[in-house]
């Protein structure tokens, strides 16, 4: 869906990178919607002599492209629940005060000493 879109982005801007870049083949954008919900890009081929109207729907490509969001989205967070759960079984022995060293305390305090004392303060504000 999402080179879909960007595809039909960059026809409809006069901007075809990697679309047909061959000798006779046109892309032409029309407005025809003032409410904004559509538009038609005219596409000529002077090789094959074909031409060929293709009709934007907005409304269409927005919902599919949410639909394929939430599908993207819904399938990282099972898979993200799921790596969660495998962590907690993994560790669920281990208590977490046994992850840092004994004297953190320590350092927490001196960090704690440091961004509250008078001469940082001073330097800070000056």
């Amino acid at each position: 869906m999402y080179l879909e879109i960007r595809n039909l982005r960059n026809i409809s801007i006069g901007h075809p990178t990697k679309l047909e870049r061959r000798e006779g083949v046109l892309w032409i954008y029309f407005k025809n919607n003032i409410i904004k919900i559509q538009f038609e890009l005219y596409k000529t081929d002077q090789v094959k002599k074909r031409d060929q109207f293709i009709t934007v729907k907005l409304v269409e490509l927005i919902k599919k492209q949410a639909i394929e969001i939430n599908t993207i989205i819904s399938s990282l967070s099972e898979y993200l629940i799921e790596l969660d759960t495998k962590h907690k079984c993994q560790y669920k022995e281990n208590k977490m005060e046994n992850v840092f060293p004994d004297n953190m305390r320590y350092y927490f305090e001196k960090i704690g000493e440091g961004l509250y004392s008078s001469d940082y303060v001073k330097m800070i504000l000056h």
